[in-house]
């Protein structure tokens, strides 16, 4: 049986889209389209928390349909999807750089 809450997050799994693990930190990004980070006690089992509640894990999946990556003719991602990975790559690389600096 599968739980839509996990503790200290405040979000239900069916607010989120995607993740990223960097670090210590779980970037989100919520189908709102803004982006949380999350700081589990237990990231991997709030990543197998995540993978069965179906949210995309944005370092295998990067959402974008491999007819699309192939075929240049295909239709290209709404701007809104572009729009949400574009701000979840910045962010991770905000974490990332403050990370790396402190």
């Amino acid at each position: 049986m599968r739980h839509n809450t996990y503790e200290g997050l405040h979000q239900n799994a069916n607010e989120l889209s995607a993740f990223l693990f960097t670090v210590d930190t779980f970037i989100l990004s919520l189908k709102d389209s803004s982006i949380i980070q999350f700081k589990p006690d237990n990231a991997e089992s709030f990543r197998n928390w995540l993978v069965s509640n179906k949210v995309r894990d944005c370092s295998k999946d990067d959402g974008i349909p491999p007819a699309i990556k192939i075929n240049s003719e295909a239709q290209k991602p709404s701007s809104q999807s572009l729009l949400s990975i574009s701000k979840l790559y910045n962010y991770v690389k905000q974490v990332y750089t403050k990370t790396r600096n402190n």
